[in-house]
């Protein structure tokens, strides 16, 4: 079953600067996400998927406050490739789903 978004979360913490005091440090929450793009990628109900799909996938992360950090194409598959997200961790973000 193909899927647009399957969803891969990678969670840890990342501090900045070793010198920064501890109520100044930040830590990162990180997502990849598994983004298939070719023509023939359907959604879990079998349909087809069209760009603004995509989009409205990729909208959604970004008003959750994931910011794009990167895209890496998978070796071997066509028209798939990881994004990698990331987002402050603050109480307020909202929940990373798991599978």
């Amino acid at each position: 079953m193909k899927t647009l978004l399957t969803l891969i979360t990678i969670t840890f913490l990342y501090s900045s600067h070793a010198n920064a005091s501890e109520k100044n440090k930040v830590t990162w929450e990180y997502k990849v996400v598994i983004l298939s793009t070719g023509q023939a990628t359907v959604n879990k109900d079998g349909k087809s998927l069209t760009t603004d799909d995509i989009n409205q996938n990729l909208t959604a992360l970004g008003k959750q406050k994931w910011e794009l950090i990167s895209i890496l194409p998978i070796e071997g598959e066509v028209n798939r490739a990881l994004y990698y997200f990331k987002r402050p961790n603050t109480p307020s973000s909202p929940p990373v789903p798991t599978r």
